[in-house]
């Protein structure tokens, strides 16, 4: 699994000089870095790989994601973890608590996608 020194939105915010709170809609360059990570996962793991956009929890898996549209998925996790990924939807759908979800998906994915 690749280290999170190794992703390329690491990499373009350091060349931007800016940190994640400072980003904007003109920052289009990080999409770009964003999906390039999510292309080397796929790459990497084939159908090993799923994706989970928020909040219609639309799934989806390896080639599925490739160039993934700016927002398209939310976050990237092992195909391995379907069942908890679709555990913490339940408990999000029946408790309403985002945050708790929220924290959960973070646990469980290997990569949280940043979109401006």
């Amino acid at each position: 699994m690749m280290g999170a020194q190794d992703f390329e939105i690491t990499k373009e915010f350091k060349r931007l000089g800016i940190s994640p709170y400072e980003a904007t809609e003109f920052d289009q360059s990080l999409n770009d870095a964003t999906r390039r990570d999510i292309n080397r996962f796929i790459d990497e793991y084939g159908n090993g790989i799923m994706g989970v956009h928020l909040w219609d929890f639309k799934m989806m898996q390896g080639e599925e994601l490739r160039d993934a549209l700016n927002f398209n998925v939310s976050y990237l996790f092992k195909a391995d973890d379907l069942e908890r990924v679709t555990g913490a939807i339940d408990a999000y759908k029946e408790h309403k608590n985002a945050k708790a979800f929220l924290d959960e998906m973070e646990m469980i994915s290997v990569y949280t996608c940043f979109w401006v």
